[in-house]
Order: C-alpha cells, then sequence, then structure tokens
C-alpha cells in the first residue's frame, strides 16, 4: 500500500515555512533560536468506507479503542505521516487537523489518499511573536547573583536577555528565578542553592545547584502543607539531556549516573559526596 500524507506549514503571508528536523519531542523549524515543538495529529475518516477500513486496520494490529497509530517523519522540509508499517494506512477519504507547540493551526483540513498514493496537505501555522522586554536595573540582589555568574549560548546571561533569543526561554528562566527566590518562603527561597543558569529551554532550564537542594527540597515534600511532591525517578528523554550537557571535565561529568525529580525540580546525582 505504502501511502502517505505529506503536510507543508504555511505562515499567513503564504510562505512556506519548513522544518529544520525532527527531534526527539517532536520537531525544529527553520527559524531563528528554534525550539522543539511537540506536534499533535488528529487523523479521522470521512465517510464510512474509510472509516471501516481503518477500524479493520486497528482491530487486526490490536490497537486500543480509538487508536489509529501512524509513522511520522521529516523529508525536504515537511512532515510526512505514513502507517505503522507499509500496509496499515488505508486508501480513502480522511480530514487531518494538527497542533504545533506555541503556534496556532488552521481547521481540519479533507484530503484523499489513492491506492499507493500521497495526499498533499498545506496547513497555515502563526507563530507566537511576542516578546519579552527585560529590564534588570534594581533586580533582587540574590536574582542578579544568578543573572551574573551564568553564561546561557555562549553569552553572559544579561547579553543573553537582550540577544535576539525566543521570548518563551528568557520568560521561562524569568519565571524561575523569581519562583525559586520565594519558594517556599521569601526569606528561605531555594535560590540561595543556585550557583549558575546553564541552559534554557521554553519550558525548563538547567542549573548548578550545591549539595544541600535536593535533601532541602525533600524534606519539603514531607512537610504537612506539601509544597513539593515527589514524582520518582524521572523517564523522559529532556531529563537526561541534563546528564549529557554538563558543562564539567569528563572525569567529573561521569561521576553524575542518574536523575532524580521531586516535584518539578529535577537534579542530577554523583557517586561521590560532593555536589555538582
Amino acid at each position: 500500500m505504502n501511502e502517505s500524507i505529506q503536510v507543508s506549514f504555511h505562515k499567513p503571508t503564504g510562505a512556506r515555512l519548513r522544518i529544520k528536523r525532527q527531534v526527539p519531542g517532536g520537531i525544529e523549524f527553520d527559524e531563528p533560536d528554534p525550539i522543539e515543538r511537540t506536534v499533535g495529529i488528529q487523523l479521522t475518516g470521512r465517510g464510512e468506507a474509510t472509516k471501516q477500513r481503518m477500524r479493520r486496520i486497528a482491530q487486526v494490529k490490536g490497537w486500543d479503542l480509538g487508536q489509529f497509530k501512524l509513522t511520522v517523519s521529516v523529508e525536504d522540509g515537511n512532515l510526512i505521516l505514513r502507517g505503522a508499517d507499509a500496509d496499515s494506512l488505508p486508501e480513502g477519504l480522511y480530514a487531518v487537523k494538527l497542533q504545533v507547540e506555541e503556534a496556532t493551526c488552521g481547521k481540519k483540513t479533507s484530503l484523499e489518499i489513492k491506492q499507493d498514493g500521497s495526499a498533499g496537505v498545506k496547513v497555515s501555522i502563526e507563530m507566537d511573536t511576542r516578546d519579552v522586554d527585560v529590564d534588570l536595573t534594581n533586580s533582587d540582589a540574590a536574582v542578579q547573583a544568578i543573572v551574573d555568574a551564568s553564561t546561557i549560548d555562549g553569552l553572559s546571561a544579561a547579553d543573553w536577555f537582550e540577544a535576539d533569543k525566543r521570548a518563551t526561554r528568557k520568560a521561562c528562566l524569568l519565571n524561575l528565578l523569581a519562583s525559586l527566590r520565594v519558594r517556599p518562603l521569601v526569606s528561605a527561597g531555594l535560590l540561595a542553592h543556585v550557583h549558575h543558569t546553564f541552559m534554557v529551554f521554553n519550558d525548563r532550564a538547567f542549573m548548578r545547584v550545591d549539595k544541600n537542594l535536593l535533601p532541602r527540597v525533600q524534606e519539603l515534600v514531607q512537610h504537612p502543607t506539601r509544597p513539593f511532591y515527589a514524582e520518582g525517578e524521572p523517564t523522559a528523554p529532556i531529563h537526561q539531556l541534563l546528564l549529557e550537557k554538563l558543562p564539567e571535565p569528563p572525569d567529573v561529568k561521569a561521576k553524575f549516573t542518574r536523575t532524580q525529580s521531586p516535584s518539578s525540580t529535577t537534579t542530577s546525582s554523583s557517586r561521590d559526596p560532593e555536589p555538582g
């Protein structure tokens, strides 16, 4: 069968927005300061004949009720949707709807896949173009100390805030620093355990902390007010990236073997008593 759907993204101006590459958590567009964006895909059959083919394939494959698996790849800047194998995306009439992280996509698009054929779909996409104007004048001393000690993307944190970097990344770091400054108490914030930041994403940041942060958070997990809760050892690939990106010499880096995640605070653990 080998049927497929080719999805191309287009800006409101009509210009094509190419996908730069596929990454473990989604895709990156060919844009300044690209971020990893998750992609949600809703594929539904139009007409009873196509729906019946989809139900039959799902039944044969042993998939859960309502589940229809696809294989997703990136080719020539487009998103390519294929069946879980060569025979599991049947010909027929479909509607496809996409959701892309931090972007707004157009409505459902109708398409027809012919036997052994490929259908092309143009999806309009509008990016979040908001910016963040960062003014560190008269900033909190504890926050300013972290900013002064941090280097992000090869820039001092102060210069990074002024650079053409994604607004969501800047907002993420500012929010984290502010939160750590006042949690659990203004007089005893967790920011006191942070040395510097070395990587920032749109939903998290990697920071070097002292060895007292983890037991401090573990104490808070046990506190009656439960300001934190224990999630256990994290399994998402993004957490392993913390171990890969540690800015330490190889001999020091090798001491860190696993991550721990009380609440939303993920830490890397060393075999040695010395922290990192």
